[in-house]
């Protein structure tokens, strides 16, 4: 693991605080699963933009390209629900073992 510094609004530490303190986990704990499963569908959809953009440099997106990238955000979207999901069943599942 690499230690880094974050500044975060009193709110997102509050939110963060509130369910670290329910799932009895630090608040480290539950930033970390949290970017861990949205990091990687973002990186995938970040991916796909760069290469339309790659691919249409007049700045005029072709339709088939369009329909691509419509069907890449729904199946980052649902992977990401689906990630989450999974994520918070894991952390629960933690705090059931201690």
């Amino acid at each position: 693991m690499k230690r880094v510094t974050l500044t975060l609004s009193p709110e997102t530490v509050e939110m963060a605080d509130s369910i670290s303190q329910s799932l009895s986990i630090s608040r480290s704990a539950l930033i970390n699963q949290l970017l861990n499963t949205s990091l990687p569908p973002m990186v995938e959809m970040f991916s796909v933009l760069s290469a339309a953009s790659a691919e249409e440099f007049d700045g005029d997106i072709s339709a088939d390209t369009l329909r691509r990238l419509r069907g890449k955000s729904a199946e980052t979207v649902k992977a990401a629900v689906a990630a989450a999901q999974s994520a918070l069943a894991d952390l629960e599942d933690l705090t059931h073992e201690g």
